[in-house]
């Protein structure tokens, strides 16, 4: 399980990330977000 903490605050866990061009990424459904925020990047996520 990958997990992003910050400050102690997980902000995202995943069983595996995406990798585009040789970075790792979070998929948005695995983000802990407040309801109601949808932000997004076409390309990154």
């Amino acid at each position: 399980m990958m997990r992003a903490v910050w400050n102690g605050v997980v902000l995202a866990e995943a069983p595996r990330t995406v990798r585009v061009e040789g970075n790792h990424y979070f998929p948005l459904d695995s983000l802990h977000r407040p309801r109601g925020v949808r932000q997004g990047c076409g390309r990154r996520g």
